[in-house]
């Protein structure tokens, strides 16, 4: 919410600063995210008037203004078209400083000398998007005065605000205003209304007919004729720029100021096309097209709440205006939208349609359900004020009176004390008066009290409010947290630590940084067309999802079943911004639908550990070269495996249709299923444009910690020495490593204490089908030295088996 410090002072006496102005209502909860001193940045601009105006003899396009500055007269060169003789406007001098143009000089425009620039507001910093024209000035500002001294400029610091979305009465200029006024006890000027209503009718002219009362409990709206529409006068501009909004024209800027003001949104339609003369207020048509302000056509749902005349939808409700009722420059008679929708609907609308407005944004946030006539009256009497229009007699205000959910709410002295932990007292005041004058600040009614307690109807634009401890908030708030001393608790307990899971998460992360490795974070919903480009089946498992009802954005609609599709989308856009080396991995949830649906059954949720790594570019001369594969990432599983002391790791062909076929594995523990790993299929690569492979593994961590042990068990170290002896046999392809080793290790577990692969070799001297396997076996017994009788003993006892279980011939 932006607002500027002189334009808060309208509303309500500030003694503050605008420092202590801005650190008093962050202690409230209203934090300034930024502040800044209007026209901070600009220097050497002062205020003009227009003498003459003639044409450019080189250059069609620009114009010559000689503009007055009272002790001088300058030329000027000017491109823009909305001003005229007379007008005053913002001049850069010869030097002067703009916040995007910088230093501004004498410029030479084909033949005519430009001493200085006539300015936009978009130039002074007042508009983000470029200004269609220059500012014009109203005439009562002095010749020559820089715009920084300018009476109603002069030391106005502009706001930004952050509302939280609990606190929605304070998206208006009113509504921090009557902050302010509650802990500064200083009285809050609300603008009065003085309407002169014309003798011809509203209900004459016009009927409103609320279809749908659940999504839009009140509609209230005014008719204003013969008005002209035309540039709105100089304040209602400056008050429109401190705000941060953009002037259209007079009624347009009319119905954004009230919003600002009062945080009720309003709507203008140009009477003329309103068809039959009646609005209604109805669901749109299944299908039903409607094309917007913004020039887009959209097509409606069932599900969005409409605007409409007796033939077509005007304006899609509470988000935005339609094309066919806008106010043109020739409209005379408009209808002016003061209503309440319900907010759910909105909001869904607005995400619907990815379509967020100022107006949106009130209504989804709830707005004062109340406040519907005042803002209208408001409007309306602005409107009659800065145009030739007429207010017709009457106001249509269609209303649903059960919608207003307030309920009294009781409040104990003594919770007070409870809750805040200090006395709220002052000298003249006990903490009766004191909490009972706060909330009366704060505009709750007291409709009974006694000696424990009050009974508070919060007012209508406090939806926020809904038990005692809201109201004790408030209280905390407006007394002051800063006199609330810092104390320790007083009660001692104690710290039991991490549970064992935790330290083992802890510890896994720790490997897998020592690895090199860099931790991510990712969404836990996804978009189902990830299925699709990992090249899963229509029936795999991973495509069991639990769908979102209202998704934020269409890329996160599911709860995600497997950690992968987030791995790759942070190598893409890593590899986009031109990262050579990437080893991520990431501990999560995945979440799964149960088999039977109960009501309110929570889903299956699994922790999943993956990561992956990939080398793009050949790096600098002082790295290695060569790309990681397969054998990097199984290193990494090895040393995770390895380091939380899990054996009986196995890996065997896997079919998972996001990895290569030749590369693709799936890890067993005990003969159990607990991941994947494998070379990202080229097809993935290439769709989602990253360079090189990519090589990812996904466990499952549930499946693993039953397999770890909490409890280490010591034992001695060995007093015999060990043998290793080296063999390699010939088998056939579809033969595991596994199956080896499992073998070797069976044939004598009190002497074989290791088997460990150190050679694969497939080639000319090897018979297709075949491979050459070489195995590292070590000997080591508990009880004496072995010899290497007994150790040859052993290896022929080898040979032996391998050759009766897989016909494995000895490699000479």
């Amino acid at each position: 919410m932006q607002v500027s410090y002189n334009l808060l002072k309208e509303y309500i006496d500030i003694e503050l600063s605008p420092t202590e102005l801005a650190d008093r209502l962050s202690m409230n909860g209203i934090v300034a995210e930024h502040s800044k001193g209007i026209f901070e940045d600009v220097s050497g601009v002062v205020v003009g008037k227009i003498k003459e105006i003639y044409p450019h003899q080189q250059n069609d396009n620009l114009s010559v203004c000689l503009v007055d500055l009272k002790s001088d007269l300058l030329e000027i060169v000017c491109g823009a078209k909305n001003m005229k003789v007379g007008d005053c406007i913002p001049l850069a001098l010869d030097g002067a400083i703009l916040p995007e143009l910088g230093k501004i000089e004498t410029k030479n425009f084909q033949g005519v000398y430009s001493k200085g620039m006539i300015c936009s507001a978009s130039e002074l910093g007042l508009e983000k998007s470029k200004s269609p024209g220059v500012l014009i000035f109203s005439q009562n500002i002095p010749l020559g005065e820089d715009i920084k001294n300018v009476k109603g400029i002069r030391g106005d610091v502009i706001f930004d605000f952050e509302i939280f979305s609990n606190r929605p009465d304070l998206m208006s200029v009113i509504g921090i205003a009557r902050e302010i006024a509650a802990f500064s006890k200083k009285p809050l000027r609300i603008p009065e209304i003085n309407i002169i209503e014309a003798k011809e009718n509203i209900t004459d002219n016009l009927s409103v007919f609320v279809k749908d009362q659940e999504l839009c409990p009140r509609y209230a709206s005014r008719i204003i004729k013969g008005l002209q529409i035309q540039e709105s006068p100089f304040w209602l501009r400056w008050k429109l720029f401190l705000l941060g909004i953009r002037p259209i024209n007079n009624v347009v800027d009319a119905t954004n100021f009230v919003m600002m003001e009062t945080g009720q949104p309003l709507h203008a339609f140009d009477l003329e096309y309103i068809h039959g003369r009646q609005i209604i207020v109805r669901r749109a048509y299944e299908g039903e097209k409607f094309v917007s302000l913004d020039s887009t056509e959209r097509k409606l749902t069932k599900e969005n709440l409409v605007i409409a005349d007796t033939e077509k939808a005007i304006a899609l409700a509470g988000v935005m205006g339609g094309e066919n009722s806008e106010i043109k420059n020739h409209t005379n008679d408009v209808v002016l939208e003061s209503a309440y929708f319900n907010s759910v609907n909105i909001r869904r609308t607005s995400r619907y349609f990815s379509l967020r407005t100022d107006a949106s944004n009130r209504f989804e946030k709830g707005i004062d359900p109340d406040g519907q006539t005042y803002a209208l009256d408001r409007t309306a009497s602005l409107i009659a004020q800065i145009t030739s229009g007429k207010v017709l007699s009457g106001i249509i205000d269609e209303r649903n009176n059960q919608f207003d959910a307030r309920k009294p709410i009781r409040l104990h002295f003594d919770k007070i004390e409870r809750i805040m932990g200090v006395p709220i007292k002052d000298k003249r005041n006990d903490l009766k008066k004191q909490s009972t004058q706060i909330l009366e600040r704060l505009e709750m009614k007291i409709i009974k009290r006694d000696d424990c307690s009050l009974t508070i109807l919060p007012p209508t634009f406090r939806g926020d409010i809904q038990r005692d401890v809201d109201l004790i908030e408030e209280i905390a708030k407006i007394y002051g947290y800063e006199k609330i001393p810092s104390t320790l608790f007083r009660s001692t307990f104690v710290q039991k630590g991490k549970s064992f899971q935790q330290k083992v998460i802890d510890k896994i992360k720790y490997i897998l940084i020592g690895c090199g490795m860099h931790q991510t974070i990712g969404y836990s919903m996804i978009n189902t067309d990830s299925f699709d480009w990992m090249n899963l089946h229509d029936n795999h498992p991973l495509r069991n999802t639990i769908k979102l009802l209202n998704p934020l954005i269409q890329d996160q609609s599911v709860m995600r079943t497997t950690l992968i599709p987030g791995i790759l989308k942070v190598i893409q856009r890593n590899t986009n911004h031109k990262v050579e080396k990437i080893k991520i991995f990431e501990i999560g949830r995945v979440y799964f639908p149960r088999v039977v649906q109960k009501e309110n059954n929570l889903p299956i949720e699994k922790l999943m550990l993956a990561g992956a790594i990939t080398k793009i570019g050949r790096g600098n001369i002082w790295e290695k070269t060569e790309n990681w594969n397969e054998y990097d990432l199984k290193g990494i599983l090895e040393s995770l495996f390895d380091s939380l002391r899990i054996k009986n790791v196995d890996y065997v062909q896997g079919e998972f249709p996001a990895f290569d076929i030749e590369r693709n594995v799936r890890i067993l523990l005990n003969e159990q299923d607990v991941g994947i790993f494998g070379k990202i299929h080229p097809d993935i690569t290439n769709f989602l444009g990253i360079p090189g492979d990519i090589f990812l593994f996904e466990l499952c961590f549930d499946e693993i910690y039953p397999l770890i042990h909490q409890q280490v068990i010591y034992k001695p170290i060995p007093k015999y020495p060990f043998i290793r002896r080296d063999i390699a046999i010939i088998i056939k392809e579809p033969i595991s490593i596994k199956q080896i080793e499992t073998l070797i290790l069976k044939i004598d577990k009190k002497v074989i204490q290791e088997v460990e692969l150190f050679d694969i070799f497939r080639g000319k001297q090897i018979e297709p089908g075949y491979k050459s396997v070489a195995f590292s076996i070590v000997f080591q017994a508990d009880d004496r030295t072995l010899t290497d009788l007994e150790v040859d003993k052993i290896i022929e006892n080898v040979k032996m088996k391998l050759k009766e279980n897989f016909n494995a011939e000895l490699r000479q």
